[in-house]
């Protein structure tokens, strides 16, 4: 079934509950589901950016950041500065003085790298897996892991199509869709996609595609 006509079906029966006495009632749990549906289909683009924006911003303030001046910052500047505008995507980066092995990408264009990871690849090998996270922004594969960061914490109520939502969650909201995100998995689709945005980013600027295996 088209979106569209999903859309226009579920409308349809909520306006009917609220205002035709209808003789089937679904209950309060039921109604609440439905518009969740809803709202999960109509999250845009921008709402996704917006809300990424947001926690990305909480998690920076929770986790302990690189300087300008350490030399994991000063190593990303060097192998990826030049690639922040990768794909016309406007990317911004930061080190997390952790010893997890880890890396991620949101919606806003926000790539956040683990020194972890830093340390156990060299640099060819770091470009793949961040050529791997930014094909999931390029293929907005993170759009969907918000929408299903946001039905994990059950904050699809707290969110809308409206911008004045993402300023009224409270930082522990913020911090729920953060961790959400985290444990967000991509299709197997996704990541086969995104792998290969990764190799032809790897091809097109001449570095070592042998990287990306």
């Amino acid at each position: 079934m088209k979106i569209k006509s999903f859309l226009a079906i579920a409308l349809l029966v909520i306006l009917n509950i609220s205002t035709a006495n209808a003789q089937i009632n679904l209950g309060e749990k039921a109604l609440g589901a439905l518009q969740n549906g809803v709202a999960s289909f109509t999250f845009s683009n921008e709402d996704a950016a917006k809300l990424s924006k947001e926690a990305v911003r909480k998690m920076d303030s929770t986790n302990v950041v690189a300087g300008p001046k350490d030399g994991y910052t000063l190593r990303l500047n060097r192998i990826f500065g030049k690639h922040a505008s990768e794909n016309g995507l406007a990317l911004n980066y930061k080190v997390y003085l952790t010893k997890d092995v880890n890396a991620f990408a949101t919606a806003d264009g926000s790539v956040r790298v683990y020194s972890g990871l830093m340390d156990i690849m060299d640099d060819n090998q770091l470009l793949a897996v961040i050529g791997h996270e930014i094909g999931h922004v390029a293929n907005e594969d993170t759009k969907d892991a918000m929408k299903a960061a946001l039905r994990k914490a059950a904050l699809i109520d707290a969110v809308s199509s409206q911008s004045d939502k993402v300023a009224k969650l409270t930082d522990s909201q913020l911090g729920q869709i953060g961790n959400a995100m985290l444990d967000s998995k991509h299709s197997r689709k996704q990541e086969s996609e995104a792998d290969t945005f990764s190799y032809d980013f790897m091809k097109k600027h001449g570095y070592d595609v042998n990287a990306v295996e």
